[in-house]
C-alpha cells in the first residue's frame, strides 16, 4: 500500500497563512450541498450528550449540524484567528468552544468523535495525524476524514499545493488508519472522498 507523509513539501506556516487570506472572502467561495452533508453526519453517527472535535473548523459551517444532534460538548478548532474570529461572531451557544490552535498541540482529549471536513490535505504528515486522532479519542470513538468533492477536483485545489499533499486513494488513505481503528466507511467518487471508522 502507497502511504507518503509529504513532510517535504510542506512550506512552514503555510497552511496558517495560505487560510488567513482567505479568511475573510472564504465562505463566500465556498459551496456545501446539503446531501453531502448529511451523508457526512451519517457517516460521523454523533448522539446526544457526546463529545466531538471538528479540526480545522474554519468559520464553523458544520457547526449547526452538529449542534442539533445535542451533543455535551462541542470543540472547533483551527490554526487561524481569523477563521476562529468569525466562527465566534457567527455562533453562540453554551456548547460550543472555539479555540485558536495547532491539532498537534491539544493534550486533553476524551472526545466521542473527531471530524476533519475540507482540511485533511492540511496535515502532510498522515502518521503524525493518526496517532494524535488515536490519543484524543475515547475507546469505540469515531473519526471521520471528509471532502465535499472528488479527489480529482481537490487535489487541483491551491490549498492542496499551498500548505499540504494531494489526496491518495481512500483505500491508500485508510491504511495509515487500519492497524489503530475499524475502517467501516469509505466513500472516494467524483463528489465526494470520506473515510470514517471507530477506534479499537
Amino acid at each position: 500500500m502507497m502511504r507518503m507523509s509529504g513532510e517535504a513539501v510542506i512550506r512552514p506556516g503555510a497552511a496558517r497563512a495560505y487560510i488567513d487570506r482567505q479568511g475573510e472572502n472564504w465562505d463566500r467561495h465556498a459551496r456545501h450541498e446539503l446531501h453531502k452533508l448529511r451523508t457526512i453526519m451519517r457517516a460521523l453517527d454523533l448522539h446526544a450528550g457526546q463529545r466531538v472535535l471538528d479540526v480545522a473548523c474554519g468559520t464553523g459551517v458544520l457547526f449547526p449540524w452538529l449542534l442539533s444532534r445535542d451533543p455535551q460538548l462541542l470543540m472547533g478548532i483551527d490554526i487561524s484567528e481569523a477563521m476562529t474570529e468569525k466562527a465566534r461572531a457567527m455562533h453562540q451557544d453554551r456548547r460550543l468552544r472555539v479555540v485558536t490552535a495547532d491539532y498537534f498541540n491539544m493534550e486533553a482529549g476524551n472526545f466521542d468523535r473527531i471530524i476533519v471536513y475540507n482540511a485533511y490535505t492540511c496535515f502532510p504528515d498522515r502518521e503524525k495525524f493518526v496517532q494524535k486522532t488515536l490519543r484524543l479519542l475515547m475507546p469505540g470513538g469515531r473519526f471521520v476524514v471528509a471532502h465535499n468533492a472528488g479527489r480529482e477536483s481537490v487535489n487541483a485545489a491551491p490549498e492542496v499545493w499551498g500548505c499540504g499533499v494531494p489526496l491518495q486513494s481512500a483505500d491508500e488513505e485508510c491504511g495509515w488508519f487500519e492497524p489503530f481503528f475499524d475502517v467501516d466507511v469509505l466513500i472516494d467518487n467524483k463528489d465526494l472522498y470520506l473515510i470514517s471508522g471507530v477506534k479499537h
